[in-house]
């Protein structure tokens, strides 16, 4: 510290070396009189400062207490008495605090043991670091006053009695200059308002537009399908009567024409299609799928009329009903159920049989196949009742 320093104070308030150390509290008697006079006042209240920083003002103080100070002061003294496992425990916030405050060097510190160290090792604080302390924290105070708004009295009575032109111009351009950056902060919001309400006007009628593009864009492609529906229904009106017609054609043409229907109206067989033919084969069970050529179909066919013939003549001509069928008594038994092997009914009641019941009527059991027994074979064939 600069000055002369009394012996009594230096012992009072500094440790060896003249290292700045924890002061003693004033008797209780002078605690409510005047520093200067020694008279005693109540109507004032005593202010009493941070005896470490000497910034902050303290309102409450315990006489009973170790030492006046405030939180901050308080914070880094204690600090000063941490041991290194306790500064480990601190937060890197508050080390750092510790350190600017102080004005420690910590060029080379890059972990947090290494920011512990350095406090550990710079303790007791020397004086320089001390005296950096309070001209900082002044300062702060200073600034502190200059920008705050609250109401002293101990100012008030100040400005009364010791006016100062410079620092009433100084806060004039001050509250100016705020002014000035206010009214520039309202006009850059009402600007940043308008352009976004433009942009967002903007953005409402592109999207209207789009929504109207989009409309335009359905109601032709529904007009598009309707007018393909109606060219679709128009061509189907065209093509059905053409299509009934064929389709017509084409059953009389394929209906499924029975022997008893040939034999009747006299149909040549080389008339009639490979279809036909195939499906006459078919319905009375004659093997036909190593027939190739359409010649060999008509010689199947023609073979089977001329037994359907044969079988109405000899009934015809023999007056024995033990060969008729015994269902319908109108044609010859010509049809073996397959696997009991009965034969008591023609080929037509068959297919009727296994349509409705699919058994047979002499032992009841399942009709899995019928084989058909020509006309030149029957004199083989024996009945089996």
């Amino acid at each position: 510290f600069t000055g002369h320093v009394p012996e009594s104070t230096l012992k009072e308030n500094y440790g060896p070396g003249g290292v700045f150390a924890i002061p003693k509290l004033k008797p209780f008697n002078d605690a409510k009189c005047c520093l200067e006079c020694g008279a005693q006042f109540n109507l004032f209240k005593q202010k009493y400062h941070c005896r470490n920083c000497g910034k902050n003002t303290l309102k409450k103080f315990g006489y009973n207490n170790l030492v006046r100070c405030c939180n901050t002061c308080d914070r880094l003294i204690k600090m000063q008495n941490m041991s290194s496992s306790d500064l480990s425990q601190l937060s890197l916030k508050e080390l750092k605090e510790y350190i600017q405050a102080y004005c420690l060097n910590s060029k080379n510190a890059i972990e947090k043991n290494d920011l512990v160290r350095i406090i550990f090792n710079t303790k007791p604080i020397s004086n320089e670091n001390e005296c950096h302390y309070r001209r900082k924290r002044i300062k702060q105070q200073v600034q502190s006053q200059q920008q705050g708004n609250g109401f002293s009295f101990s100012g008030l009575v100040q400005d009364l009695f010791h006016p100062n032109d410079e620092s009433w111009k100084a806060e004039q351009q001050e509250q100016e200059q705020r002014r000035r950056r206010e009214e520039a902060v309202r006009q850059q919001q009402e600007l940043e308002r308008q352009q976004a309400l433009q942009q967002q006007r903007e953005r409402e009628r592109q999207r209207e537009l789009e929504n109207l593009r989009q409309q335009q864009q359905q109601q032709q492609q529904q007009q598009q399908q309707q007018q393909q529906q109606q060219q679709q229904q128009q061509q189907q009106q065209q093509q059905r009567p053409q299509q009934q017609q064929q389709q017509q054609q084409q059953k009389n043409k394929d209906k499924l024409l029975s022997l008893h229907d040939m034999v009747k109206a006299n149909i040549d067989p080389a008339s009639l299609s490979v279809k036909t033919l195939k499906s006459i084969l078919k319905s009375n069970f004659v093997e036909q799928s190593h027939v190739i050529e359409k010649s060999e179909l008509i010689k199947l066919v023609v073979r089977l009329v001329d037994q359907y013939k044969a079988e109405n003549d000899q009934n015809s001509n023999s007056g024995d009903e033990s060969n008729m069928c015994r269902i319908c008594f109108d044609a010859q038994q010509n049809c073996v159920f397959l696997d009991c092997g009965h034969m008591v009914t023609c080929m037509e009641c068959a297919k009727k049989l296994i349509e409705t019941k699919n058994e047979c009527p002499i032992c009841r059991e399942p009709i899995l196949k019928l084989v058909h027994i020509p006309g030149y074979l029957m004199l083989t064939v024996k009945w089996v009742d």
